[in-house]
């Protein structure tokens, strides 16, 4: 009875657990009822907007299948349009085609996910958790939005390699530009599907699509720039890998493109005098913002050249300069070599310089002074170069001038003349010939100067008061000796 009753506990069991099997497996493939996330945003692409509304779960896990709901509406009218999602995961993308748009109607989807447990490796036994983004619409290749979604998986290292060179990486502009792509398939596994597009500054010049690729492949386009600047070479492979896994890979490399610019220039005059300003303006193109170094340079024989001045300009110039010498010379503005420009020469402008021949004049205030002081002379002179005079004078009864030199300012300065003999001066001042300045001589002025005044003070009068009456008595005594004298004298021939 024991052995029966064991046996009938068991059969009731096993039947149990067949029953149960198939509900228990249903239940590991539903989906995780998690935290659902849900993004209201709205997506432009260059001629519609869109309304667009996601939902989905924040947790995805392996194995099971993942549902994301899509809502779009056209904010402006548009004709009907195919839309399609790309669903990313990691670097692993799948398509769907969502439906037709249609205006003034909300086209609702959902699309359904999973991921099978062969796509991804598990480590030790344990789910590796990563970050992924969910991408969707890519409208007429334009239009795409990002939401950030957390699963738990890992990915496969089965991947398609892109690489792009430019050669050369510096051209001259309206030259041709190879940029090669190369395709590398490190695994050796098949990848069927692959849609290669190559972009330059953001613009499609060329797109591929090689149905099946199993080993490397490389792929050309040429490029001619037509601008100056620096140009960004994109390129984006989109491939099917194992289980119809669509994948990406992109690369990038960078070109410049140079310009040799056209430089001009002029001049405010082709004739001055030594120490004259001489207003070199010019212009490049085409115009740039960036900034370029100009060098000016000037020769005397168009054949030997030296710097005359530098600057930093982006379109216009000016530039002010003075010869110190007369000669004829020879301007030309140089552009240095940049980022973006090449070297370049502008063409040359022809100033004669002569010597200057002043004009000078001298003046002062009051001619009459006394000896032991100092002449005030203003001086005149034109154009205002000159920096260094002579000033000559003499006594009118001498032969022979003499010299003395004095500093001036520009147009009008003055100068000191110290008078040490009375007597009637001639002055007159020279500016001496240079290499760049003739010799002349100012109009002449007469100074009359005369011996100083001793003047008596007040203390030696006060002095001299009391010696009066002194005087007065040595007079009367001189006086009163004098007559007694005379008396005696008298009174002895009287006797005789």
């Amino acid at each position: 009875m024991v052995r029966r009753g064991r046996a009938y506990v068991t059969a009731v069991l096993a039947i149990l657990i067949c029953i149960a099997a198939p509900t228990a497996t249903h239940g590991v493939r539903e989906p995780i009822n998690g935290v659902i996330t849900q993004i209201h945003t709205f997506l432009c692409n260059n001629t519609y907007l869109f309304e667009i509304n996601v939902t989905s779960y924040m947790v995805w896990m392996v194995g099971y299948s993942n549902s994301v709901d899509i809502s779009i509406r056209a904010i402006d009218p548009l004709p009907t349009t195919r839309i399609s999602a790309t669903i990313s995961i990691d670097r692993l993308s799948v398509s769907r085609f969502l439906g037709y748009l249609k205006p003034q109607e909300v086209l609702h989807s959902s699309v359904n996910i999973s991921l099978v447990p062969a796509l991804f490796q598990i480590q030790g036994g344990a789910r590796e958790v990563k970050q992924a983004q969910l991408s969707l619409f890519f409208i007429e290749l334009r239009c795409s939005y990002t939401i950030p979604i957390w699963f738990i998986l890992s990915a496969s290292n089965t991947s398609l390699e892109t690489v792009v060179q430019i050669e050369p990486d510096l051209v001259e502009v309206n030259s041709s530009v190879a940029i090669y792509v190369e395709l590398k398939n490190p695994t050796h596994e098949s990848f069927t599907d692959v849609e290669v597009y190559v972009y330059v500054n953001r613009s499609l010049i060329k797109s591929l699509r090689i149905d099946v690729l199993d080993s490397e492949r490389s792929i050309r386009a040429d490029y001619i720039p037509t601008r100056m600047g620096v140009y960004v070479v994109e390129v984006e492979t989109i491939y099917t890998a194992s289980y119809t896994v669509r994948k990406k890979d992109s690369a990038m490399a960078v070109f410049i493109a140079k310009g040799r610019p056209s430089l001009s220039i002029s001049s405010n005059t082709t004739f001055t005098y030594v120490g004259g300003a001489v207003l070199i303006s010019g212009s490049i193109e085409p115009r740039t913002r960036d900034l370029k170094i100009i060098q000016l340079e000037v020769s005397t024989d168009g054949v030997n050249w030296s710097e005359m001045g530098r600057l930093e300009t982006a379109y216009r110039f000016n530039y002010t300069w003075r010869s110190t010498l007369p000669n004829i010379y020879y301007i030309r503005a140089r552009v240095l070599e940049s980022q973006l420009f090449y070297p370049a020469l502008s063409n040359v402008v022809t100033v004669a310089v002569e010597r200057v021949r002043p004009s000078i004049s001298i003046s002062v205030a009051w001619p009459y002074l006394e000896a032991g002081s100092k002449a005030l002379i203003r001086v005149e002179v034109s154009p205002p170069i000159i920096d260094t005079v002579e000033v000559l004078y003499r006594l009118t009864n001498e032969i022979s001038w003499s010299k003395m030199n004095s500093k001036i300012n520009r147009e009008t300065s003055s100068v000191e003349l110290p008078l040490t003999r009375p007597g009637v001066y001639e002055v007159k001042v020279v500016v001496p010939e240079s290499a760049g300045i003739y010799r002349v001589e100012s109009n002449t002025i007469q100074l009359y100067v005369s011996s100083p005044k001793t003047l008596t003070t007040a203390t030696e009068k006060t002095s001299e008061m009391p010696q009066i009456p002194y005087r007065n008595t040595t007079i009367t005594i001189a006086l009163i000796a004098a007559s007694a004298a005379t008396a005696l004298l008298i009174l002895m021939m009287k006797r005789r």
